[in-house]
């Protein structure tokens, strides 16, 4: 099993965009993240996490998960060897990063 030992940016490149095939329609943005990359949370589970209606955009939220492999695509594209996972998202922990600076800025400012 892979070992985790770093965070890296599902960011895509403008050529990676182009490769996508989003439409390049006038005045709308093209996503800077692949789709998929998106998790949207109701009200049951924000209660859960305990994360409540305290959620801003902008805000970070740190979250470890578990997630089962539930679909692997495999495919040759152009002489190379592609594949897609599809992932259910199962168990989820959160904390606020915000919460955790402000956190750090009180006890710095206590000493």
């Amino acid at each position: 099993m892979a070992q985790f030992t770093k965070y890296v940016s599902t960011e895509m490149s403008d050529d990676q965009k182009l490769d996508f095939g989003f439409p390049t329609m006038l005045g709308k943005d093209i996503p800077d993240y692949p789709p998929g990359m998106k998790i949207e949370m109701d009200e049951n589970l924000l209660e859960k996490l305990d994360l409540g209606h305290d959620c801003e955009p902008g805000d970070y939220l740190h979250l470890r998960c578990f997630a089962v492999v539930t679909g692997v695509h495999r495919e040759q594209k152009n002489g190379k060897d592609e594949v897609k996972v599809c992932l259910t998202l199962e168990k989820i922990s959160a904390e606020s990063e915000d919460d955790e600076a402000e956190d750090a800025d009180e006890s710095d400012s206590d000493e």
